[in-house]
């Protein structure tokens, strides 16, 4: 892949903006339709998180899943909803959950296993100290 000039980089940005410009406007009064549409185009867009108007626009998001929401929606619709409102939550757990679930943990392999011999200080914790100054006293 050639290397991409800033040119390029500023219309990818200019170009998404629009982009979410757009799918804002179709959640203005909502179909079942138009949630699926955001939904499918967020899930591309997921490196465009940091986009002006991302966050906003997830919240018009879920908004407009409970809309359309509705007993009667088929199956793959009632899915697609549902995914409309699970974006944007709030992560719950602590903060081994989250590098756990996040993968960014450097000490941690995918399945959630310690990785032999890449722990780090941090990965002790206060068992470090509380031996070493155990081990001082005596």
């Amino acid at each position: 892949m050639a290397d991409k000039t800033l040119a390029y980089w500023n219309l990818k940005q200019s170009t998404a903006v629009k982009a979410l410009t757009t799918l804002s406007g179709m959640l203005d009064s909502p179909t079942t339709r138009d949630v699926i549409v955001v939904v499918k185009a967020l899930e591309i867009m997921d490196d465009e998180a940091k986009v002006s108007g991302y966050d906003e626009l997830v919240e018009k998001l879920v908004g407009a899943a409970s809309t359309v929401m509705d007993s009667s929606l088929a199956d793959d619709d009632m899915m697609y909803v549902v995914r409309a409102i699970s974006y944007g939550r709030v992560p719950f757990g602590s903060e081994a959950w989250w590098k756990i679930r996040h993968k960014d943990s450097e000490n941690i392999d995918w399945h959630g296993q310690v990785q032999v011999g890449e722990r780090t200080l941090e990965a002790f914790g206060d068992t470090i100290l509380e031996t070493f100054y155990a081990e001082e006293t005596t």
